[in-house]
């Protein structure tokens, strides 16, 4: 049943009643892309409006928990055993999260490739590198998990102790601007090559 066949009213007794014991929250479309609808919620009082706002862009909204940390996009190109991690970047928005605004306007965000290891609070650059493997072996079990081929972009968080994967997107941005391109740069990856080796496999596909 919709919220608007409920009402107003009855659906926001039914999302009080299943909402998680602390906020903030986030309330967001269940489809879309660069942060449209998004909302950092941070009472019960937000949640009408921000429930209203996803759903200008979707028939179907998610509440969650807030994730906090690091946040960290890795992009993973390939098929089954033969996926690998193209590259990974740090995104540092200067005011509140990664909303729409700062993916469209460069100057609102810091990207870092590779991610630094201050961010992720290590000691050395062996601890730095053993949590790095462990983000980029989540993106690659997300990748597989998800039955993805050729190409994914897994959005996630290192909060100091674990890895929270966000979310998965298997039609990435490939603006000059947009962060599968930056990781190929930031590693030396041609971008002009990514794009020809994943012809390449669709036109053998068939």
């Amino acid at each position: 049943m919709s919220f608007k066949d409920l009402g107003a009213a009855k659906a926001l007794d039914l999302i009080a009643g299943h909402l998680p014991s602390g906020y903030p929250i986030a309330v967001l479309p269940a489809s879309g892309g660069s942060a449209m609808g998004v909302n950092r919620v941070q009472s019960f009082e937000e949640v009408p409006g921000a429930i209203l706002d996803a759903l200008s862009y979707d028939d179907e909204v998610l509440i969650e928990e807030w994730i906090t940390g690091v946040e960290i996009a890795v992009s993973v190109v390939g098929t089954g055993e033969g996926a690998r991690v193209l590259g990974s970047v740090e995104i540092c928005p200067k005011d509140g999260f990664f909303k729409t605004e700062a993916r469209l306007e460069s100057e609102l965000v810091d990207y870092y490739s590779p991610v630094r290891s201050s961010s992720l609070a290590a000691d050395d650059t062996e601890e730095a590198g053993r949590i790095m493997q462990l983000i980029e072996d989540a993106a690659l079990e997300v990748h597989h998990s998800f039955g993805c081929r050729d190409l994914s972009r897994v959005d996630l968080y290192w909060d100091g102790k674990e890895v929270k994967v966000l979310e998965i997107n298997v039609c990435p941005g490939m603006a000059e601007t947009s962060l599968l391109p930056m990781a190929c740069k930031a590693t030396g990856n041609g971008f002009g090559a990514l794009l020809n080796e994943l012809l390449d496999v669709a036109v053998a596909r068939g």
